[in-house]
């Protein structure tokens, strides 16, 4: 694991000042007038993230449509008034938002398209029949959702070669996260990538280049299966000669 939470020290006074602004400008967050605040937010913590979505830990590209900013704390209302006071899990993309914590840097952080998706409004607060409080609250209990700046990653999710997602000894916050965001369907969706990355390659070893991106969390041999997959014809004995040829080129 490349980083285990994202530290304090990546908001800068910078970016918190650039921040602080915005959120005493009356515009709205999609306004343009926020885009330099939110390309130095970007630019540090792809840093200090290492390039990773918080919640997947796939590598992200620093590119429309691949990285967006996530609202911890969702910033706008949606769903039945009727629900937002509910701590059912299955109502909690119902909420009345956190308009407040819009432009508060410790509320946002940096995620694949995906998984920003499929969490949505997903409220992590837990205990929505209580008043939210008017300050941003740091104490990692106060969520029952893994927080990219308050809790350790490993001690709530472990990801195993082949993007097979665990939570770590039950953690219900890891739980939450691999549930809401489809984390056990995103094997097959890396697979289903892999299959057509190298669906119009002609030659085996070219199949094995357009795949040494997915190699840390793909693992050597689910690209094995999917350059077979390919190349019906080869066997595994050769496919494997080819990657063991490509793994030494990569260490010299």
């Amino acid at each position: 694991m490349d980083y285990e939470m994202v530290p304090f020290e990546a908001i800068s006074a910078e970016i918190a000042l650039d921040f602080e602004a915005a959120a005493v400008s009356v515009r709205p967050w999609s306004s343009t007038a926020h885009a330099a605040a939110k390309t130095k937010l970007k630019s540090a913590l792809l840093a200090f993230q290492k390039g990773r979505c918080a919640y997947c830990r796939r590598f992200i590209r620093d590119e429309v449509g691949h990285l967006e900013i996530d609202h911890i704390l969702p910033k706008a209302s949606f769903g039945d008034p009727l629900d937002w006071g509910s701590n059912d899990n299955e109502l909690r993309k119902s909420t009345a938002g956190y308009p407040a914590f819009t432009f508060v840097p410790f509320n946002l952080a940096l995620t694949c398209k995906r998984c920003n998706n499929k969490k949505g409004t997903y409220d992590c607060r837990v205990d929505r029949s209580a008043a939210a409080s008017s300050f941003y609250n740091l104490d990692s209990q106060f969520y029952s959702w893994l927080h990219p700046y308050l809790d350790s990653y490993p001690e709530h999710i472990t990801l195993v070669e082949g993007m097979i997602y665990q939570a770590t000894l039950g953690s219900a916050k890891g739980s939450r996260v691999i549930e809401v965001c489809r984390l056990d369907k995103l094997a097959a969706v890396e697979r289903l990538a892999a299959q057509v990355k190298t669906k119009n390659a002609r030659a085996i070893g070219k199949a094995i280049g357009l795949l040494l991106e997915m190699v840390d969390h793909y693992g050597w041999d689910l690209i094995a299966d999917v350059v077979q997959e390919r190349f019906p014809e080869a066997s595994m004995d050769y496919i494997w000669k080819r990657i063991e040829a490509f793994k030494v080129a990569m260490t010299d």
